[in-house]
């Protein structure tokens, strides 16, 4: 009961990383709960640890599904290079009765958005546009590597992304985000309160657009009539 806890003796890089961590969560709109007695059984564990709980009333008292942490010493200690990684182990039955609850749909192998933000100002507001997108139904990825903004374009490409989503520092302070058309290469600047209604407008638009091969024949669902 008295023994003392983690997070009464951080360091400063730890106790930043930390307070980031709790940033992004807030810009997600995540509820958590910062939970000092929290540990997990294994020592190669650095910065945080967590558990994920899920509200699903069939789980009654048994609400955590899964937990881990970062350990980003652990390659390294197995003689391997410095990788930085994060972990996770979820109950099997737990998350299977979690997901009867959850309509996850289907997906291909493509994405609707990919976000980039330039400078540490803008990902918080990078993230919580993902998280409002992701609520709205909409694929969304971004960068977690910190990755220049070359290797960025080309894993938006890579993940098959139909708009790149833009931010940096001036445009968190306009409240504005840059959106490109990854296909035709169009880039429009338009308020960050519109992003979703733009993409659901332009992947529809995309979605319905005559090719020719309906030969006229299609009804109201391409722009051919």
């Amino acid at each position: 009961m008295n023994a003392p806890k983690p997070l009464d003796d951080l360091n400063e890089a730890d106790a930043l990383h930390f307070s980031k961590v709790k940033r992004f969560l807030d810009a997600m709109h995540i509820e958590y709960i910062v939970d000092k007695s929290l540990v997990r059984g294994l020592d190669y564990y650095t910065h945080t640890v967590f558990e994920l709980e899920s509200d699903v009333p069939s789980l009654g008292a048994q609400a955590t599904i899964g937990g881990g942490g970062r350990y980003n010493d652990l390659v390294e200690t197995l003689d391997g290079p410095a990788f930085p990684a994060v972990g996770f182990a979820f109950g099997m039955e737990r998350l299977l009765l979690a997901l009867e609850s959850v309509d996850v749909g289907k997906r291909d192998e493509s994405i609707h958005c990919f976000v980039i933000a330039i400078g540490e100002a803008a990902k918080p507001k990078a993230m919580e546009l993902m998280t409002g997108l992701r609520h709205g139904g909409l694929i969304v990825d971004a960068d977690f590597m910190d990755r220049p903004l070359k290797g960025q374009f080309k894993q938006s490409e890579r993940l098959g992304a139909t708009f790149t989503v833009i931010l940096g520092e001036a445009e968190v302070a306009a409240g504005t985000v840059n959106v490109k058309n990854v296909k035709t290469g169009v880039q429009e600047t338009i308020p960050a309160s519109s992003l979703y209604g733009y993409l659901v407008e332009a992947l529809r638009a995309l979605e319905h657009h005559c090719d020719g091969s309906c030969d006229g024949d299609c009804g109201d669902e391409c722009d051919c009539q």
